[in-house]
Formats: structure tokens, C-alpha cells, sequence
């Protein structure tokens, strides 16, 4: 074999290592990024969350839903809770127990259940701030994410912080 022939097989040897190990680096590089997902089908990993500054700033009601749905609570159900003062958006992962009134129960007393709060101009630190307050009086009974404030059981909202980070 000549020199020449040599040197172009090398080449394109070199090449393709080169390639190679770049894909694995790039392989490397997601999967050291991606995160474990408690429940859900497939193998359970995903490759990025919702952020607060994206979807946490833009999503509805219905979409946070979903996305629970999607994290594994797959008995998530929006209900709609009409009451003398308005209407109580909640958000329940289970049958509603008997006695438990949802029109008049309070928020952080709820079983297998949150309330929802959602406002079109408040910040992702001013919910934060709502649910700290909340979380001195009543410990892991709120989370603040985006233009959401759920507050219910401590339960359920580990597992909605777990799902939402």
C-alpha cells in the first residue's frame, strides 16, 4: 500500500473516531442533564421540566393539569367549585371524602386535594412570597411556581414541587 493510500485511510479512520466520540460527548452531555420522573410511562426520563419563566409564566389552568397528568398523577382532576364568593378552581387526585365540603373547606385543611390560584399580573415572587407566609403557619402546605398559587394538601404538593422542578 502507498504512502498516499495510507495516509487517506488514516484520515478517514481519524474522522470517524472523531465523529463518534463527539455523539457520545453530545450524548453524555443530555443525559447527564436529564432528570427522573416518579410515575409516568416509558423508561421515566425526561430531558427538561416546565420553567417558571416559560410555561410557569404562560400556562392555564387546564395546562398545569395536563402536565400533572403527564408527571404521573394520573387521577388529577380539575373541578370547578362554585361558592357564595366566587368560584374555587381545585384541583383532586382522589374521590372527595365524605364530609369534606369544598366549597367551604380551607385551602391548607383539603384531603387529596389543592386550590388554585392563578393571576394574570402577579409575579413568580410574589406567589413565592403568598406561599411562604402560608407555609409558617401550616408547613408544606403551599407552593408558589409562575402565575400559580396551590395551596392543599401537604401530600399532594410534594409531589406537584417534585413535578414542577
Amino acid at each position: 500500500m502507498s504512502p498516499r493510500a495510507r495516509t487517506g485511510l488514516l484520515a478517514v479512520g481519524f474522522t470517524g473516531l472523531l465523529f463518534t466520540s463527539i455523539g457520545v460527548l453530545v450524548a453524555g452531555l443530555v443525559a447527564g442533564n436529564s432528570k427522573q420522573t416518579s410515575g409516568g410511562g416509558g423508561l421515566g426520563i425526561r430531558l427538561s421540566g416546565p420553567t417558571e419563566e416559560k410555561e410557569g409564566a404562560k400556562w392555564s389552568i387546564e395546562e398545569l393539569v395536563e402536565h400533572l397528568k403527564s408527571s404521573g398523577m394520573k387521577d388529577a382532576e380539575l373541578a370547578f367549585v362554585n361558592r357564595e364568593v366566587g368560584t374555587r378552581k381545585i384541583i383532586k387526585f382522589a374521590k372527595a371524602r365524605g364530609g369534606q365540603d369544598l366549597s367551604t373547606v380551607k385551602p391548607e385543611q383539603m384531603k387529596d386535594a389543592v386550590e388554585v390560584y392563578t393571576f394574570a399580573l402577579g409575579t413568580a415572587a410574589s406567589n413565592k412570597d403568598a406561599a411562604s407566609k402560608r407555609n409558617n403557619s401550616n408547613p408544606g402546605t403551599a407552593i408558589g411556581w409562575g402565575r400559580f398559587l396551590i395551596i392543599g394538601d401537604p401530600k399532594w404538593i410534594a409531589k406537584i414541587r417534585d413535578s414542577l422542578s
